[in-house]
């Protein structure tokens, strides 16, 4: 496995973990986030420093509990690496777990992630590669 594939592991990692610190010295300062519900094709809903606060407040105010368990991932062109995982979750005040499976793209270039996004398809982190 590949130095992206690692970082791109570590990545996900500390996303699960919610450790603000780790993840702005893995990510850019130009760091591109996406979430389940953005469209691959269009804008970022965060971006930069200021984005990646952001999506660590909406982890930590969505989510009481998240396990992740890797299931395959994939080296691509362009510093791409394409995971598929499985999910086990539980929101805040909520008393259910649910196991989504999703499919995360990150890109890594000069050893940070520089795009992130999390989709409920293959095909849609796909899209974000493709659309790049």
């Amino acid at each position: 496995m590949g130095e992206n594939a690692n970082i791109a592991r570590r990545s996900l990692d500390v996303f699960v973990r919610q450790s603000f610190e780790e993840a702005q010295r893995l990510c850019s300062a130009e760091v591109e986030m996406r979430t389940l519900f953005d469209d691959p094709g269009g804008p970022p809903e965060f971006e930069g420093r200021e984005g990646l606060r952001l999506w660590f407040e909406r982890l930590h105010g969505l989510w009481a509990f998240i396990e992740v368990q890797e299931v395959e991932i994939d080296e691509l062109d362009g510093g791409w690496v394409l995971m598929r995982v499985s999910a086990r979750v539980r929101g805040r005040g909520s008393p259910h777990e649910f196991e989504p499976r999703i499919s995360v793209a990150i890109q890594v270039t000069d050893g940070l992630i520089s795009r992130f996004g999390l989709f409920p398809q293959k095909s849609d982190a796909v899209a974000m590669i493709d659309g790049e």
